[in-house]
């Protein structure tokens, strides 16, 4: 008869993912660049509070990315969803766009975003 043995590790990392589903207090959604400013949909689930808006911009040019633009703000991370605009002039082209949400010195949400200007 085959005896199955647990870790006790293993077992209170399934539990942690068990009790963490789901969990997810801020996201970053849609990414638009429209008259010079690059628009950015986010939806925190938490009450309103001071955050820092961090974005990278760096352009994909023959097969090199190359860095055009980098710029960290304090916003209003408004409760529910918002959009956030953040001026910057872009060439036509492919971009990768880096945004990080970060609320007391924690990242609530990140996500790195294709992006084409034409």
């Amino acid at each position: 008869m085959m005896r199955i043995r647990g870790s006790p590790l293993l077992i209170l990392v399934i539990l942690l993912l068990g009790v963490t589903a789901g969990c997810v207090s801020a996201s970053i959604g849609q990414v638009r660049y429209h008259n010079q400013t690059l628009l950015i949909q986010a939806t925190n689930e938490d009450v309103t509070q001071q955050a820092v808006l961090q974005v990278t911009v760096d352009q994909i040019r023959n097969f090199h990315q190359y860095n055009v633009f980098r710029r960290a703000d304090f916003i209003e991370f408004k409760s529910g969803a918002a959009e956030y605009g953040i001026p910057v002039t872009l060439e036509p082209g492919n971009y990768k766009v880096y945004i990080y949400i970060i609320v007391d010195g924690d990242s609530k949400a990140r996500v790195i975003r294709d992006l084409t200007v034409e």
